[in-house]
């Protein structure tokens, strides 16, 4: 997989006003987050919501609209999109010679490329926030690129493997990378970025399910015995978040302090 130049709607959200400055010119670079959610950034921007509780925080979020999601999905729609996704954008992304995932990873990475040039990363890292099916892609960003030094996951996809085994998926299509089980699957991408902090939460089934935590646990066995070998174990966090629980609750490690005026770096929540 080889990055492209592309231009990615987003908006950049920080200090909880809706103002995109997060510092002085006097004070070090913001801890920043890439932000993907499934339902657009539109939807993930609104009152309330995570990105809203992050940069109350005093992170700097940019919430990206990969290709196909938000602002870039196809304005025609119908019923078959719950179970399929916007399929008519997977077979575009292939006819030029990219499954979707592809260019989706493209897009979040040049999200990051945006928060580097604005000067808003952290001793250029940041930590990237994913949520829902398209947080496949924040995962294939990751290993890609080491700026994303840590990861949070919630309501990803458990495995590709995991679709081999269940008849019916939801979404299958955007997903997908040609032949991937013959060469990696998720749980191999999450441990190869071991010893970076990765937190999945609320791991879904092909049909988007909330899966218990044992089956999760299961899954990624593996992915926890590369972080026990090189001693990074409790950077590997699999758990369950409520539906009415604040980020600041559900992720107390991402609780900000200051010293002399300088907000804490996005990576250091472990």
């Amino acid at each position: 997989m080889q990055p492209h130049t592309s231009y990615v709607p987003g908006r950049a959200r920080a200090d909880g006003q809706g103002s995109a400055r997060a510092t002085t010119a006097e004070k070090r670079a913001a801890e920043s987050n890439p932000y993907v959610d499934e339902r657009g950034e539109d939807e993930a921007a609104a009152p309330g919501r995570d990105i809203e509780q992050l940069a109350q925080l005093g992170y700097t979020v940019l919430a990206v609209d990969p290709s196909g999601i938000g602002k870039r999905a196809s304005e025609e729609s119908d019923d078959s999109d719950y179970l399929f996704g916007k399929s008519k954008i997977v077979w575009l992304a292939l006819m030029v010679g990219k499954p979707l995932v592809e260019l989706r990873m493209d897009d979040i990475l040049r999200g990051v490329d945006l928060l580097s040039e604005k000067g808003l990363l952290y001793d250029g890292q940041c930590l990237g926030f994913g949520k829902g099916f398209v947080s496949v892609d924040l995962l294939h960003a990751a290993v890609m690129d080491q700026r994303i030094a840590g990861v949070v996951i919630e309501d990803g996809l458990l495995s590709y493997a995991s679709m081999a085994r269940t008849p019916i998926q939801r979404q299958v299509f955007d997903t997908m990378v040609p032949g991937v089980l013959g060469t990696y699957d998720l749980p191999d991408l999450v441990a190869s970025l071991a010893p970076r902090p990765v937190q999945l939460v609320n791991m879904r089934s092909p049909v988007g399910n909330v899966l218990f935590l044992r089956e999760v646990q299961s899954e990624y066995a593996y992915t926890h015995a590369a972080y026990s070998a090189i001693g990074s174990a409790g950077r590997l966090r699999l758990g369950r978040r409520r539906e009415d629980e604040s980020i600041a609750a559900a992720y107390p490690d991402l609780r900000q302090s200051h010293n002399e005026g300088e907000r804490l770096s996005a990576i250091r929540w472990l």
